[in-house]
């Protein structure tokens, strides 16, 4: 009897030697795998104009400019206004002083948008960001020229705009700045269409640090480890750079699914962030899975017993576990 006991303690602290085995892999994993963090804006943004000097202005209708050989160009007024969404943005860390961000802006128009001008080439769609500390500028970049536009087609709900995905990236925020929470940030787009001569000036989407608002339309990244068997939360590398100064949720749900509809569920757990769960987990090794997650934090928990609610999903994902 004896012996039977002393074998379930040995049992037990060679699973707790493996399981604090399968962690160290697991935050060596994280520290080398530092994913972006996605926050989901879809903000119907406001569009302004500006004059030579950057100035918001209202815009004179007799200084519009179309250009005749061009029949694919609107006049200018109310009804051929575009209108614009905030879509999204990544931001990745470094472990270093900056952050890189990636933005997308959606833009409906019935004049397509485009690069730079056609009648001034220096004249080019910009993003902007801005970091402020009251009225105070502490930093900011005006002119973002790194843009990618993808025409969409035509925009579901009026068949005369087409939909376009108007995007920019940019390396350098100083991340100390930007993770101020008592700091204002902002994101912006100026556009220029293939027939409008002056800048429309992108709608102001304001970025609030607020822990629990930015949190609940974030999505943070779960890093996954099938070769060591470990699912890590975002900030369970407690030691990790790139989590410094950010709002992280208290916890995040994960489920996996044979299927991509998620019809059924293989496994799904909901854990602190701080955590690696390292066992009971009932995956398969070898098997293809789809997966996906979100937060839960305060104000939008997920429900422990019937998991709905949170933050947004995260795309779906595959991965051979």
């Amino acid at each position: 009897m004896l012996f039977i006991v002393n074998g379930c303690k040995k049992n037990r602290v060679e699973s707790q030697a493996l399981n604090a085995e399968v962690k160290e892999k697991m935050i060596d994993f994280i520290k080398k795998n530092s994913k972006p963090i996605t926050t989901v804006v879809n903000q119907q943004l406001q569009w302004e104009y500006e004059d030579e000097n950057g100035n918001t202005i209202d815009r004179p209708m007799n200084n519009i400019r179309t250009f005749d050989t061009e029949p694919s160009c609107f006049d200018f007024d109310e009804d051929n206004f575009p209108t614009a969404i905030g879509e999204d943005y990544d931001l990745t860390t470094s472990c270093v002083t900056y952050k890189t961000i990636h933005a997308n802006f959606i833009v409906n128009s019935k004049n397509a948008i485009v690069l730079q001008a056609p009648w001034n080439p220096a004249l080019k769609t910009v993003g902007r960001l801005e970091i402020k500390n009251g009225s105070t500028i502490v930093w900011r970049d005006l002119n973002i020229a790194n843009i990618t536009i993808v025409d969409l087609g035509l925009n579901p709900l009026d068949a005369t705009q087409h939909r376009y995905r108007v995007s920019f990236e940019y390396q350098y925020i100083p991340r100390l700045e930007w993770d101020n929470w008592t700091y204002t940030k902002t994101i912006r787009l100026r556009v220029y269409t293939e027939c409008i001569e002056d800048p429309i000036n992108g709608g102001l989407a304001t970025i609030s640090l607020n822990q629990n608002s930015t949190t609940c339309t974030a999505v943070h990244p779960v890093y996954l480890n099938g070769a060591d068997g470990g699912i890590g939360g975002v900030a369970a590398c407690a030691s990790c750079c790139f989590n410094y100064g950010l709002g992280l949720p208290s916890q995040q749900y994960i489920e996996f699914s044979a299927n991509s509809t998620f019809s059924t569920i293989a496994y799904r757990k909901l854990f602190n962030s701080t955590d690696v769960v390292t066992s009971g987990i009932t995956l398969t090794p070898g098997t293809q899975y789809y997966y996906r997650y979100k937060n839960s934090t305060t104000g939008c928990e997920v429900n422990p017993t019937t998991f709905v609610g949170g933050g947004p999903w995260s795309p779906v994902y595959s991965m051979v576990w």
